[in-house]
Order: C-alpha cells, then sequence, then structure tokens
C-alpha cells in the first residue's frame, strides 16, 4: 500500500436534503483517534448538537463475520430499513425465533442509532449507508484523478 492510515470525513445532511463534508483528516488508528475527539471536555461532537449513526453495510460485514448466516443476512437489513415499529417487529421477532444470539448482538446497539423506524426524524428519510455510498464515488472519483 502506497499511504498508511485511514480517511475519515465528516459529513452533514441539512434540511433541505443537501448532503455536505464537513471535515477531513487522515488517522492512523481510526477507532482511537474519534474517542479522542468525542470525549474532549467541551466537544460539540456530542447530542444534541451530532448523533451518532451505524452504516447498515457495515453491521451487515459485522452480522456475516461473527455469524457467518447467509440466510439470514438480509434480515437485520429489513429491520434496519423498516420506516415502522411494526415492520421492524415482525424481523426482529423472525430474528429471535431463528436465533437469539443474533437479536443479543442488535441489542447492544441503540435502535436509534440503526433502524430507520427510530431515527426521529433526524436523517430526512435517507439510511447512511446511502450517503456513505455517495460520499464514498466522489472521494473515490476525486482520488483517481490526483493520484491516478
Amino acid at each position: 500500500m502506497l499511504y498508511g492510515g485511514t480517511f475519515l470525513i465528516v459529513i452533514v445532511q441539512g434540511g433541505n436534503s443537501n448532503i455536505l463534508p464537513i471535515a477531513f483528516v487522515i488517522v492512523e488508528d481510526k477507532h482511537k483517534s474519534i474517542g479522542v475527539v468525542l470525549n474532549i471536555d467541551g466537544s460539540r461532537w456530542k447530542p444534541p448538537h451530532v448523533f451518532q449513526v451505524f452504516c447498515e453495510r457495515r453491521i451487515t460485514a459485522n452480522f456475516m463475520t461473527h455469524f457467518k448466516n447467509k440466510d439470514l443476512k438480509k434480515v437485520p437489513v429489513n429491520a434496519a430499513c423498516s420506516k415502522s415499529h411494526r415492520e421492524f417487529a415482525h424481523y426482529f421477532d423472525y430474528l429471535r425465533g431463528e436465533n437469539v444470539a443474533v437479536t443479543n448482538w442488535l441489542e447492544e446497539m441503540s435502535r436509534s442509532q440503526w433502524t430507520q423506524y427510530a431515527y426521529e426524524g433526524r436523517h430526512f428519510g435517507y439510511m447512511t449507508t446511502n450517503i456513505s455510498k455517495y460520499i464514498n464515488a466522489v472521494m473515490k472519483a476525486v482520488t483517481s484523478q490526483i493520484f491516478g
């Protein structure tokens, strides 16, 4: 690999649905670096100023790492994309019946961080995955022209 580290982007989505990158940084240890920023005294990188959510694609990848169950792979995705609590409960109850360890694992995350029905209107109808795909596509196009 030519360059080391991880490129992190902070993005926001305004009330008019515009998606804007507002900060960029390259770090060696992304988990430690994020923790440092979030825990600075007086940091505004906490609710009610910002909200942490999890990318549905990352949850799916972690699901496959932990459970290696291709038959159930789409069920957490369907639960995450549910627009109502009733729809979410349908998928979540199905998962619980198939493998209670899966639902226990999912319950370690706050539902407001990974389920669309519980976003409480903060995401204007977009799944985090869609925003990530957009930013990744833009950054790949830019970096291929710079480093191509």
